[in-house]
């Protein structure tokens, strides 16, 4: 049979309405992961030693400067 120009089957015509009419599969939506809270470190605090500044001062004798030049002058003079 020789199909007219025109005419079109009722068949063919089923199966294309079929083909724009196709039911969308729903995307699952992923869940998302919680992120877990990163705990903030305590930081130690350092004790900071007593500065025993007198007692190395005695001990070298130093901040008073020039006196203990005038006295190392003075030694030479007397020897």
């Amino acid at each position: 049979m020789k199909k007219k120009k025109g005419v079109v089957d009722e068949d063919k015509e089923k199966e294309d309405e079929k083909k724009k009419t196709k039911k969308k599969k729903k995307k699952k939506k992923k869940k998302k992961k919680k992120k877990k809270k990163k705990k903030k470190k305590k930081k130690k605090r350092r004790r900071r030693r007593r500065r025993r500044r007198g007692k190395r001062r005695r001990r070298r004798g130093g901040g008073k400067g020039d006196e203990g030049e005038e006295k190392q002058q003075q030694e030479k003079q007397q020897q």
